[in-house]
């Protein structure tokens, strides 16, 4: 788990891993299609963030009812992000 604190205060974590999941329901090890279910289709994309042009990631991002932003990666999902 990584916690960003600023001004003493924390404004966004990281869990990463199996065991996790959100009240919303998602959980590590869902698919990308879950995630794009309970965000809408647009959510997801497949990223590069290395000079390997052969290797890709998905992330997805969303907001929920109360506004809180959350990303996941993976396919399964092994990681959420809250901020």
């Amino acid at each position: 788990m990584v916690f960003t604190i600023v001004n003493g205060r924390v404004c966004s974590y990281e869990v990463a891993g199996g065991g996790w999941s959100t009240t919303g329901g998602t959980r590590a090890g869902d698919g990308i299609e879950a995630i794009r279910r309970r965000f809408g289709p647009r959510a997801c994309s497949q990223v590069n963030y290395t000079e390997d042009p052969l290797w890709r990631q998905w992330l997805c991002s969303g907001r929920t009812a109360s506004g809180i932003r959350m990303r996941f990666a993976g396919d399964p999902v092994s990681s959420v992000a809250v901020n």
